[in-house]
């Protein structure tokens, strides 16, 4: 098996991109030809990773799912792994995440009190400068999460898309 932690990448994020990559298929590989109530789980807790790379890939394969003949459960696989590759063809961008983030705030702009909401903004501000990881912000809107009870923002596994034994 190769070794991430041995191999040459040129950046952090290319080696984050290569791990979101193996370990989001793997997952998959997991699922494949299960019904497709496990397909669906699989895109609802992938939904926001999946943001990061590219929203209109995502959209697609949301409209696979919403709009298919799910008798032919070999057929939705297939169409949806086909789908997954070509998300994989580009890696996640600094804009896609902020986006992304932007879209999980929202389930917490009504709830977060003014100086939870200008720390998290600091946050998300400098990490488009490039002067913090993207895990701090990140971790805020965790933070959030379990303080509010949002599993389904919990339940995404874009906050732990690789095991943690792995460092970057």
């Amino acid at each position: 098996m190769l070794n991430p932690n041995k191999m040459n990448f040129n950046t952090i994020e290319e080696k984050e991109n290569y791990l979101i990559n193996i370990y989001s298929r793997a997952r998959f590989a997991l699922i494949k030809n299960k019904s497709v109530k496990h397909l669906i789980k699989y895109h609802e807790t992938h939904k926001y990773l999946f943001m990061t790379i590219n929203k209109n890939i995502l959209s697609e394969m949301g409209i696979l799912l919403a709009n298919t003949n799910k008798s032919n459960i070999y057929l939705l696989y297939q169409a949806y792994y086909l789908l997954l590759l070509k998300l994989f063809k580009n890696p996640f961008s600094k804009r896609n995440r902020i986006n992304t983030l932007e879209h999980m705030y929202g389930y917490f702009k009504y709830l977060i009190t003014e100086e939870e909401k200008s720390k998290y903004f600091e946050a998300q501000e400098n990490y488009r400068l490039g002067k913090i990881a993207f895990s701090i912000p990140l971790n805020m809107i965790k933070e959030f999460a379990i303080k509010f009870n949002q599993t389904y923002i919990l339940d995404q596994v874009i906050f732990e898309p690789y095991p943690k034994s792995i460092i970057l």
